[in-house]
């Protein structure tokens, strides 16, 4: 699948992976199947980071994304005070991802688009480990 997903730093976050080209139900069965189920949404993680630096192409619709980010805005409802970092290279993803994080209601003190990694990693470093490595 090209989207995995990995609980990192003992369980305080999640780290999002993309990889290749990603199509619209490949990204649909990843949110409603996978990451729905993940324990983590029970629990309180302190960040997420969706890392799709290594995405090649997309193919996901806007209904998708819309979907998806509302309910995000639910889960977030439960735990306001997670943080999330989405590295996005292309001008694509990082629309996309900036349609998606207004569908989802975040602001950027909590929610940031980045794009490199290297600088997700970095603001999350600062914000919820005062500087410690990430996993």
């Amino acid at each position: 699948m090209p989207i995995s997903m990995t609980p990192v730093n003992e369980g305080r976050g999640l780290l999002v992976k993309g990889y290749g080209h990603v199509t619209d139900s490949e990204y649909r069965n990843f949110v409603f199947g996978k990451l729905l189920q993940h324990p983590g949404n029970k629990v309180e993680h302190e960040f997420c980071f969706h890392d799709y630096t290594e995405v090649e192409s997309v193919d996901v619709a806007n209904e998708t994304i819309s979907q998806t980010g509302k309910l995000a805005s639910a889960l977030f409802d439960k735990n306001p005070h997670v943080l999330m970092a989405v590295a996005v290279p292309s001008d694509l993803l990082f629309g996309l991802a900036n349609m998606w994080s207004a569908w989802a209601k975040r602001s950027e003190s909590n929610t940031r688009l980045f794009r490199d990694s290297e600088a997700a990693r970095q603001w999350l470093r600062e914000e919820v480990f005062g500087n410690q490595a990430i996993a």
